[in-house]
């Protein structure tokens, strides 16, 4: 049994070798010109993974600015920014009353 076992073994060695010599032939029956395609098609590939992530990444900050912009165009937000804009308006005019009427006490020409 010892010797078959030596022999199976040689015989896996001898095909592993053929296997090798095998793909070594097949690669370099390849031109040179044909594994910088392949160099190129992958550097592209990674490219477009890198494009990928990048869009990804892009369409959530969109999203993002597109609900921000639907926040700020509704109709609380509007009422929100004009009753603000109204109640500055009214305190500016009062002030601008204050301010009238002392220089109104100083000097007569305001009077």
């Amino acid at each position: 049994m010892g010797k078959t076992k030596e022999i199976f073994a040689e015989q896996l060695e001898v095909e592993k070798l053929i296997a090798f010599e095998r793909a070594e032939a097949a690669y370099f029956a390849v031109p040179d010109a044909l594994h910088e395609n392949l160099g190129i098609a992958r550097s592209l590939q990674e490219s477009h993974k890198l494009i990928q992530e990048k869009n990804v990444e892009l369409h959530a900050q969109l999203m993002t600015l597109q609900n921000d912009f639907k926040e700020q165009t509704s109709s609380r937000a509007k009422f929100k920014e004009r009753a603000i804009g109204f109640i500055l308006g009214c305190l500016a005019s009062v002030l601008a009353s204050i301010i009238w009427l002392k220089m109104g006490h100083y000097w007569s020409v305001f009077q």
